[in-house]
């Protein structure tokens, strides 16, 4: 037989007992078959070729191909791939001299594995990655295309709240960024007056600001906001941002505008023709309109219904309200809107009752 050959050449060489017939077997032990014996010696004195045995492939093989035209970033350094399958792990350093970064990985064993690629830039950090999943099958090579991306950055805030005009009602900080992501910073140990913190983000453009709170982060609590500011991050990189709270000191000029004095004196006139609101002119010389409010029931309000120059001292008052009645003010307003309190309020009864 195959196994028998193979064996043979292997023979352990036993050593003859003394008078030259073999050792019996040990006292309640079972004599096994000479080819177990034989395999057995074989392997324990290192000259056994198991590898030799006709044993089905049970391995396969990988090639990732990943394409570096697409990204627009610094040239890169080197590439590490990386397999993992339970607790088995393979690496790989791969080239990046071309458009392309490519390896194969033989000898794997089949079902399912992870890939990781991650770029390294000049400096060693890993700036860019890709993550995918292959089946390697025996006996076959399996092709990955994976998709490399940026990976994000980290931006480390320090804000120093010494300058604040009132630090000690300062209890909690966070820092908040254009697209709304936040985070809330911690105190710094033995540094009352920082607090810190670590956001991750994808590359890009950012603006942030700084906010101060008291007891808790409720906009009712909320002490101050900061100026937006801008920050810029790389993939895979750290950015620190380091914030000072800084006082000014601000001039206020203040111009006192009084409202304009109301009309006087309105009362209700009428001739053989009409009948009409008259009143006495404010005594602002900058009014520049007089307006007419009328309420046409006891339970309504004032509502605005006619404006006159300030050159006009009287109003024609409509057949509507001399038919149903209506109370009737009059306010004066200047050119940029301040206006008047309303003079006394005239009643105008309806023309039932006038006749009465």
């Amino acid at each position: 037989m195959r196994w028998a050959k193979s064996f043979a050449r292997c023979r352990p060489h036993l050593a003859p007992h003394s008078s030259g017939a073999a050792l019996p077997p040990a006292p309640g032990t079972r004599s096994l078959p000479l080819v177990i014996l034989l395999a057995l010696a074989a392997v324990l004195s290192g000259c056994g070729d198991v590898s030799r045995l006709a044993l089905p492939a049970e391995t396969g093989a990988l090639h990732v191909v990943t394409p570096l035209s697409a990204l627009q970033a610094e040239g890169f350094t080197g590439a590490k791939m990386r397999l993992t399958q339970g607790n088995l792990v393979r690496e790989l350093l791969l080239d990046v001299s071309g458009s392309v970064v490519a390896g194969t990985v033989d000898n794997l064993p089949v079902g399912e594995w992870k890939v990781t690629l991650d770029l390294y830039d000049p400096a060693g950090d890993i700036t860019h990655s890709a993550t995918g999943t292959v089946r390697v099958r025996p006996g076959e090579t399996t092709a990955l295309t994976l998709e490399v991306k940026p990976k994000e950055g980290v931006v480390e805030i320090v804000a120093d709240i010494s300058g604040f005009s009132e630090p000690a009602a300062v209890e909690r900080v966070r820092i908040v960024f254009h697209n709304n992501q936040s985070s809330t910073l911690e105190r710094a140990s033995g540094h009352p007056m920082l607090f810190q913190g670590v956001k991750s983000l994808n590359p890009g453009d950012y603006d942030y600001r700084i906010e101060l709170y008291g007891a808790t982060l409720y906009a009712a609590d909320r002490l101050y906001q900061s100026p937006w500011e801008s920050v810029r991050v790389h993939p895979g990189k750290t950015v620190r941002v380091t914030w000072q709270a800084a006082s000014g000191a601000a001039y206020i000029e203040t111009v006192i505008s009084r409202m304009p004095d109301p009309p006087g004196q309105l009362r209700l006139e009428r001739d053989d023709s009409r009948a009409y609101l008259a009143w006495s002119a404010s005594a602002d010389p900058e009014v520049a309109s007089y307006r007419i409010y009328v309420k046409d029931d006891e339970f309504s309000s004032f509502s605005l219904r006619e404006e006159t120059p300030a050159s006009e001292l009287v109003w024609s008052v409509p057949a509507s309200i001399l038919t149903n009645g209506a109370w009737v003010a009059v306010t004066a307003a200047r050119a940029d809107k301040r206006e008047s309190f309303r003079s006394n309020v005239v009643y105008i009864p309806p023309e039932s009752q006038a006749d009465i």
